[in-house]
């Protein structure tokens, strides 16, 4: 259990550059030290106390004059995971403004909300037909998904329209797409037949039991939304034991629900079982900033909860974005930002992150979609800023032992003074200590 377990402490150790590592730790745990390098190949060893001695010779001398080949030449045996790349094409569109909940914690801020706009039809063509040409001359899958600022399905002919516009687009041009989608689970029957035949995947979000998920996403006129998400959310269920459907839950965590996490996992489990859940910290972000009823957990006892359900279910089964399983590994949290992809606004705008409020849309902007010219126009020098948000921009992150696996953390929630530092170590921490108790060998 990890309440049993000795505090891991850790040392920075600065690396000469080879193959782009430049980052390793001397960690210790119960008397015992390891080497861990999390990028760009993991590295998790135990340590001879000869081993240790050299390491910690090299780290008093403070200086990059060791490469990582060096380093593994005091201790031969190491394991290598390396990260796995994706090679699709991907695109995000968001559908609508249009919401028919109201979220206590909507980042968007629906509660003061009055707009109404839908994505430009035009735009979704071009940008269809870019992507299925480029994923066609590469000869990959390209990837487009559906989400937005309010419920992308919550205007049914709306949404099935622009399913059919990228399925026959994909079709004509001879190009493969896998379509996913981000809903909040309140469709109608039109719309779950043609998610089951046309998506792969889908992030539900459900917070938890009735009561739980009532309180935090009432729909417009105050009633629960619970009844319907649960029920489209099984039928979804049910058709991934026949089809290819992936389906996953995101449950935001607010104060209010914290002490019921184990109760709402396991109704969960019970309900949905062998789905992947989501637990996100509600950030104090557009409505949750103004709304009274719910708040932000806190940190360390989200922490405590967090691997507390760990310990009991595993880290497959539940998670939160910023810190996965330790061996996954990457330099940029968002590729929608560091890419970035070919996201499109509801609003026919290039927008690298879609985790704004509309007071914010302007630090995420790289082109738009010019009806006057029938193109999409782009800002190359906006472009090159975001391909260079990585976690080697943030000073405070370089000697960060989470630094490979937060990578900063999501930007949206940065520019918003949103951080979740000592959550993300811990949970990175919590899962270093459960491998060292597997790991049995010494080098």
């Amino acid at each position: 259990m990890h309440n049993e377990a000795a505090p891991t402490s850790w040392q920075y150790l600065p690396l000469k550059s080879e193959d782009g590592i430049t980052d390793a730790w001397l960690l210790q745990y119960d008397a015992v030290y390891y080497l861990y390098v999390p990028w760009p190949k993991t590295y998790l060893i135990r340590l001879s106390q000869i081993a240790v001695s050299e390491l910690q010779m090299y780290r008093s001398d403070g200086q990059r004059n060791r490469t990582i080949s060096e380093v593994l030449a005091i201790v031969p045996k190491y394991t290598d995971d390396q990260e796995q790349f994706s090679d699709c094409i991907t695109m995000t569109l968001g559908v609508t403004t249009n919401c028919n909940l109201r979220c206590r914690y909507c980042f968007i801020g629906q509660s003061v909300s009055t707009d109404s706009q839908f994505i430009p039809i035009r735009a979704v063509e071009l940008g269809a037909e870019r992507l299925a040409k480029n994923a066609k001359d590469r000869n990959v899958r390209a990837v487009v998904h559906l989400q937005g600022g309010g419920e992308p399905t919550s205007n049914s002919a709306y949404f099935l329209r622009v399913v059919d516009l990228i399925s026959g687009i994909f079709s004509r041009l001879g190009s493969e797409v896998t379509l996913s989608l981000t809903t909040n689970g309140t469709f109608d029957n039109d719309v779950r037949r043609c998610i089951i035949e046309c998506f792969s995947s889908v992030s539900l979000s459900l917070d938890g039991t009735r009561q739980i998920h009532d309180l935090h996403r009432p729909a417009t006129d105050g009633r629960g939304s619970f009844d319907l998400a649960f029920e489209n959310g099984k039928a979804l269920l049910k058709a991934t034991q026949t089809r290819r459907l992936v389906l996953g839950i995101r449950s935001t965590v607010s104060q209010q629900s914290l002490p019921y996490l184990h109760e709402i996992h396991r109704f969960f489990s019970e309900h949905f079982p062998g789905v992947q859940v989501r637990y996100e910290p509600l950030a104090a972000m557009g409505d949750a900033r103004l709304d009274s009823k719910v708040s932000s957990p806190d940190p360390k006892l989200f922490l405590e909860q967090m691997l507390s359900l760990h310990d009991i279910f595993g880290y497959d089964v539940s998670n939160h974005s910023a810190c996965g399983p330790f061996d996954e590994v990457r330099t940029r949290f968002c590729k929608s930002l560091s890419i970035p992809t070919m996201n499109i606004d509801e609003y026919g705008r290039l927008v690298a992150c879609q985790g704004y409020g509309m007071r914010d849309v302007g630090r995420y902007q790289y082109g738009f979609y010019d009806q006057s010219t029938d193109r999409f126009v782009f800002d190359m020098e906006r472009v090159a800023q975001f391909r260079s948000m990585s976690v080697f921009a943030y000073p405070e992150c370089h000697s960060c032992i989470a630094k490979y696996h937060c990578a900063g953390d999501c930007p949206a929630l940065r520019v918003n003074g949103v951080k979740r530092c000592g959550l993300n170590r811990g949970v990175l921490l919590a899962q270093l200590c459960d491998s060292i108790n597997h790991l049995g060998r010494e080098v």
